[in-house]
């Protein structure tokens, strides 16, 4: 099975850039990809994002037959340890989303606000659910999503990779047709392109190469704030 892939890191108006990301052909001909983003304000939160994709990569290749959810256990166990041993890493946090794609299927696991979607001629389907404090007053009905920017603390995380207690973990498998394309994001993509356009641009892209290039001149129009990243995964049946 032969698949594109596309991917793009930029540190935006930002000093550092804290995003990581990494997409891999596997052997056995499935691609294993990641992106993490350092939690902004913490130490070491770019060391956090690469150290958790690396993991991620060699736990795929030496865990085969080990659930996602077990492989993100251990990610987060050897991160937190990692920094309780080393006071220059102490407090240092980021969010994983990271899955591994077939031709017919996506398995996924996440923790943050990075997010997977899949892309299709049905529209956009959001995989994820962001690890937020303002996502979680979504999902309580206390905060409508269309006044999610004007909310103070949206930027707030539940849950990272680093904590000493066991995060919330989301895992989960989704069914995938021809044609669909896996996209994965930093919140400095999805915070300026919202579903609806992010649909609009997929419609009018004749490759995933032009879907690349539509989707940053996109974000750079719209103003961002952040560092942003995505990777873009098409299975080529």
């Amino acid at each position: 099975m032969n698949y594109e892939i596309e991917i793009y890191t930029e540190k935006g108006p930002r000093k550092d850039n804290q995003d990581r990301i990494v997409a891999k052909i596997l052997d056995e001909g499935y691609v294993a990809a990641s992106i993490a983003d350092g939690v902004g304000g913490n130490v070491h939160g770019d060391y956090a994002a690469e150290y958790a994709n690396e993991l991620f990569l060699d736990l795929i290749y030496s865990s085969k037959k080990r659930r996602l959810s077990q492989i993100f256990l251990e990610i987060n166990k050897i991160v937190s340890n990692k920094a309780n041993n080393n006071p220059e890493f102490k407090g240092m946090l980021t969010t994983l989303s990271s899955c591994v794609i077939g031709p017919k299927k996506l398995w996924f696991s996440h923790v943050g606000d990075t997010r997977i979607y899949v892309l299709n001629s049905t529209g956009v389907k959001r995989i994820t659910e962001d690890h937020s404090e303002a996502y979680k007053l979504i999902r309580e009905g206390k905060l409508k999503e269309e006044d999610l920017e004007f909310y103070p603390r949206k930027n707030v995380l539940t849950d990272a990779i680093g904590l000493e207690r066991t995060p919330t973990i989301q895992s989960g498998t989704y069914s995938l047709s021809k044609n669909d394309v896996v996209l994965l994001t930093s919140d400095g993509v999805h915070g300026v392109v919202d579903d609806n356009v992010l649909n609009e641009i997929f419609e009018k892209s004749k490759s995933l190469l032009d879907l690349k290039k539509n989707l940053i001149k996109e974000i750079k129009i719209s103003n961002p704030a952040d560092n942003y990243s995505f990777i873009l995964v098409k299975a080529l049946q």
